[in-house]
């Protein structure tokens, strides 16, 4: 990826575009941290040799550090969704190569470049973008020259330091293989690999937000994953109102996980179990209240919503003569009209009977009060 950075340019939209590839094999792995003596000491990996690589080489599109964070967030999405790697960046699958150069302002090219190598996370590229355009700026406003070279970024020290020169292309001693005939990739072919590939993220959201009428922020969050997006909308087919299951994915179950520090994938709550509390919520058997006390205690006993559901059963009142009549018990300590009465509570007399038994005892009371008012003054008894 190169990098080049304007002083004093402006943010501007995104566009980045790929200019070659390259592939090949790996030849093992030099591993800089995680060691005791990582500071003087470099370890080799040599579990990877024989691994098929292939490197995307970009243009110098991208103008601030904020920039190439979203072109390899983009990228690796894509990656990850046609199912070319894991791209797990703790084992190397995936790593990023970022040529910096900077100019002053009203030049008219970029100075030298500098490479910062073999970056095993998105954060620390940015942070180690962040150092060098700053490094380069002050050696040209310092009036220096920069270097053209290979550096390596040192997260626990918050910079980059030089690994080597840089050679040019005819010191790599380039030549071509006798024994590979050129590989030409004709129409038809291209036509068949694209009809082979899965819808793509930026494609898909697209799609979804109108199908759906959900925002950009929802339609991020429901295609975070290919296998999620996937699970959503085959869910989102069976469900009486699909806008409803996105609010309760996006309102009620990503806030839970964020709490319970959980992914998507790890929800006590599956898929299935939205729809039907989607389901139930639409239908009016579910109030809103309830579907968050549900989803609590699912949350808080590992378990899936039917089972939970199916166990506490709330039910919410809307017939008028039901709730006129609740209304009138009140005053005998029984539930409100509307209120979630789980079916645990009342079989086999648990809270809802010592409300009942406290307020005959109360009752009972009351009335032995009266009598003996009227038996020591003739009137009633009372209370001040």
């Amino acid at each position: 990826m190169t990098f080049p950075h304007s002083t004093r340019r402006a943010r501007r939209s995104l566009s980045a575009s790929a200019s070659r590839g390259c592939t090949g094999r790996g030849c093992g792995q030099s591993l800089h941290d995680g060691f005791a003596d990582s500071l003087s000491r470099t370890y080799i990996d040599l579990n990877r040799c024989g691994t098929p690589l292939a490197e995307i080489v970009s243009e110098p599109d991208l103008s601030t550090p904020d920039e190439a964070f979203e072109y390899l967030t983009r990228l690796k999405e894509i990656l990850l969704y046609c199912g070319v790697s894991d791209c797990n960046m703790e084992e190397g699958s995936l790593r990023c190569d970022a040529n910096v150069s900077v100019m002053l302002k009203g030049a008219a090219k970029f100075g030298t470049k500098a490479e910062v190598k073999n970056v095993n996370s998105f954060r620390f590229i940015r942070a180690a973008l962040e150092y060098e355009i700053e490094r380069q700026i002050e050696v040209l406003e310092g009036g220096g020259r920069v270097v053209q070279e290979s550096r390596l970024w040192n997260s626990a020290e918050g910079r980059t330091y030089s690994m080597r020169s840089k050679e040019q292309a005819h010191d790599y001693r380039y030549f071509p293989e006798p024994d590979l005939p050129p590989l030409v990739v004709g129409e038809a072919w291209q036509r068949e690999i694209l009809k082979a590939l899965p819808e793509l993220p930026e494609a898909r959201r697209a799609r979804m937000i109108a199908e759906y009428d959900i925002t950009q922020q929802d339609a991020m969050t429901l295609t975070a994953t290919r296998a999620f997006a996937d699970r959503f909308e085959e869910a989102a087919k069976k469900a009486k109102s699909p806008k409803r299951v996105v609010s309760l994915i996006t309102s009620e179950l990503t806030g839970r996980l964020k709490a319970a520090a959980l992914e998507l994938e790890q929800s006590p709550v599956t898929l299935k179990g939205i729809v039907q509390a989607a389901d139930l919520a639409e239908s009016g058997e579910l109030s809103s209240k309830m579907l968050k006390q549900l989803l609590d205690s699912c949350f808080a006993e590992n378990k899936d919503f039917a089972e939970v559901y199916e166990r506490d059963k709330p039910r919410q009142i809307t017939d008028a003569g039901a709730i006129e009549g609740d209304d009138r018990r009140g005053d005998r300590g029984e539930p409100e009209a509307g209120r979630a009465v789980p079916r645990r509570q009342e079989d086999g007399g648990g809270v809802l009977r010592r409300q009942r038994d406290a307020a005959v005892e109360g009752t009972g009371e009351s009335r032995a009060a009266e009598r003996t008012g009227d038996a020591q003054t003739g009137q009633p008894g009372s209370t001040s």
